[in-house]
């Protein structure tokens, strides 16, 4: 049936991912009015082959910054248990993301195997506006009444844990949140100390030079080290963080 509706609608298409992250194979949804839905699935193959390709049959993993599916479908492919897709939606934008993610989600057969979030993660509750560009997010106070344009609700993954995931079980963690990964790490301290998963941080040093020095501040007080990093452009960067536990 999604496969149908895929091949009937003008505007989307299926392509099939082969030998990655480690050698699987998966397919993706992309909307050819959206670049990035097909373009988020080639960039950065690199990290995921030297990354993503660690994920073992049975863990669990969430997705920070899921967008339409780039690090969620191949961690399933990868055999993870379960994925939490962290997909927000924005007020005010016409964003197909989400649906997109579904899409694939239900042409490889996945959909019980992945939650996806429809709020974002931050160091508070309210709500937040990100940009593309230089421009570092915005948090609002969750009274601010009609929220603003483009703005996605958000709240800390320990309430988040605490009050609806109650997970037993975390093992990686990658976050991709446009120059915001330090507030999402801010709202995760209690998870982090609780369930150990690897992290894996993208640092927007165009938005912040000193995104990895502050990103250290936080998660080397919890016990992690960084112990791979790999530069995607001179102003981006990908770091993986373990718990020191793991590297005795």
């Amino acid at each position: 049936m999604t496969v149908a509706v895929v091949q009937h609608d003008v505007f989307l298409d299926i392509q099939d991912v082969k030998h990655c992250c480690g050698g699987v194979d998966y397919r993706f949804v992309y909307d050819r009015r959206n670049f990035s839905s097909w373009f988020t699935h080639v960039d950065e193959h690199a990290q995921r082959e030297r990354f993503w390709s660690r994920i073992a049959k049975g863990d669990v993993v969430m997705d920070v910054g899921a967008a339409s599916g780039s690090y969620t479908l191949p961690a399933l492919a990868r055999g993870a248990a379960h994925v939490y897709a962290v997909a927000p939606e924005q007020k005010g934008v016409e964003d197909w993301s989400s649906d997109i993610l579904l899409l694939s989600l239900d042409i490889n057969g996945w959909r019980g195997r992945c939650s996806v979030l429809p709020f974002g993660l931050w160091s508070d509750t309210g709500w937040l506006v990100v940009f593309e560009h230089e421009r570092m997010p915005e948090f609002h106070a969750p009274n601010e009444d009609p929220p603003p344009d483009r703005a996605m609700a958000v709240t800390t993954l320990d309430a988040v844990d605490r009050e609806t995931l109650k997970l037993e079980r975390l093992d990686w963690m990658k976050i991709d949140v446009e120059g915001g990964e330090v507030e999402v790490l801010c709202g995760a301290r209690k998870t982090l100390a609780r369930l150990r998963p690897r992290l894996v941080v993208e640092a927007h040093l165009f938005k912040d030079p000193h995104m990895e020095a502050k990103v250290a501040e936080v998660v080397e007080p919890l016990g992690y080290k960084a112990t791979d990093r790999l530069p995607h452009t001179c102003v981006v960067s990908h770091t993986l963080y373990e718990p020191v536990e793991a590297l005795a």
